[in-house]
């Protein structure tokens, strides 16, 4: 499977938190299908899990029951569902307030902070694409509804940063080519590895630029700092997940932050981010302190 099928089969294994994120999801996937409108809805995905969460989703938020048709290529499955059934069609119109809404953002029937989450997730689901960090770092979204690429932009915006948009033939994109805005998508939607596999690479970029103009000793040392940078990665990323992010310290929480934000940069360049700045020996027993906070954590959820 492709590094894009892999990130959204992971996200389809993710179940909506609330009624209200699983309605959201719903309706950013019919938005984004490859078509809906008055004659019914096609959905075509390569990946299963993506078909799999989509039928599924019909059927607890609309009561809609559907079963893909599965077409088989030389190289991969084509999965599509389509619904054509009027009293089906109403029903998925009612989850937009009128079939008039189906193309839009509709941020009024999100009902709880998480429902912007799940719709963007439904989006990328449905109608994204990111491509492999080791030829390039490329998102989108497509779709052919100039109004749903804009509200859509703008949601990403307060959630993310904004998005570019440009016409593709008969399409408009909705696209981010900065490694640190695709990570964040893929974090904000659940997408982990995708976005640790896409920080890792760029790390490694800069270790084989580096290791053009110095010597292997320093390019070791590089590596061992790397190793460690992204072992306290992983480790911040997983207390947060936990909830015990919080418990730490104002001072540990603060570089924990501008760890998680800043893999690459030196120990000493951390501590001049701080507020106030820290030494580097400060910034290393700061970052001791997290490391044994976390496997402390860790040995009590082993115990448990």
């Amino acid at each position: 499977m492709s590094f894009s099928g892999n990130a959204k089969a992971s996200v389809s294994a993710l179940p909506p938190e609330r009624d209200c994120c699983a309605a959201a999801e719903l309706r950013a996937m019919l938005s984004y299908a490859s078509a809906f409108d008055g004659n019914g809805v096609k959905f075509i995905t390569e990946t299963p899990e993506v078909s799999d969460i989509f039928t599924s989703l019909l059927l607890i938020c609309a009561d809609v029951t559907a079963t893909p048709e599965i077409k088989e290529n030389k190289s991969t499955s084509v999965y599509k569902t389509e619904i054509t059934d009027s009293e089906s069609i109403s029903r998925l119109f009612a989850l937009f307030g009128g079939e008039e809404n189906i193309h839009k953002v509709n941020k009024h029937l999100f009902t709880c902070r998480k429902c912007a989450k799940a719709y963007i997730r439904g989006a990328f689901l449905s109608a994204g694409f990111v491509n492999s960090p080791d030829h390039s770092y490329h998102l989108e979204i497509s779709t052919p509804h100039a109004d749903l690429a804009v509200d859509t932009a703008v949601l990403l915006s307060e959630k993310i940063g904004m998005p570019k948009i440009s016409a593709r033939k008969a399409s408009q994109i909705i696209y981010y080519r900065e490694s640190a805005m695709v990570e964040d998508f893929l974090t904000l939607i659940g997408a982990t590895k995708a976005s640790l596999d896409i920080m890792n690479e760029k790390i490694m970029r800069e270790m084989r630029n580096q290791a053009n103009r110095h010597s292997n000793f320093e390019v070791a040392n590089l590596g061992k700092t790397l190793g460690v940078a992204i072992a306290q990665q992983e480790a911040i990323e997983s207390l947060r997940k936990s909830g015990k992010f919080e418990e730490m310290t104002p001072q540990m929480q603060e570089l924990a932050r501008l760890r998680a934000e800043n893999c690459e940069i030196s120990q000493k360049d951390l501590g001049e981010m701080m507020n106030p700045p820290i030494s580097k020996s400060q910034v290393s027993k700061v970052l001791a302190k997290i490391m044994k906070f976390y496997e402390q954590h860790k040995e009590k959820e082993e115990e448990e």
